[in-house]
């Protein structure tokens, strides 16, 4: 007899100290794809440092990793978060 279960995930928050989590997010084929970049952050983490570093991985992808792609993939951005805290602000 087979009973009816649903599966429920529930991830409780790890936090990882000094690091920056950063996705850089594209679209192929009308699919959103992410690339998931950590990096640590040794002196701590603020507002500003979140934005610094997205930029960075921004423009790494941009001129570095972008012309290695597909033509048929498109760069819509980086997105950002602390890692350190809970739902830590997200640039």
């Amino acid at each position: 007899m087979e009973r009816d279960r649903k599966c429920v995930l529930m991830t409780v928050f790890q936090p990882v100290p000094n690091t920056i989590q950063c996705d850089a997010i594209f679209l192929l084929f009308g699919q959103r794809v992410e690339n998931v970049y950590h990096v640590e952050v040794p002196g701590g983490i603020d507002a500003p440092e979140i934005a610094d570093t997205a930029n960075v991985v921004r423009d790494w992808v941009i001129t570095s990793l972008l012309p290695q792609l597909s033509h048929n993939i498109t760069f819509i951005g980086v997105e950002a978060k602390n890692l350190s805290i809970e739902d830590g602000g997200v640039h």
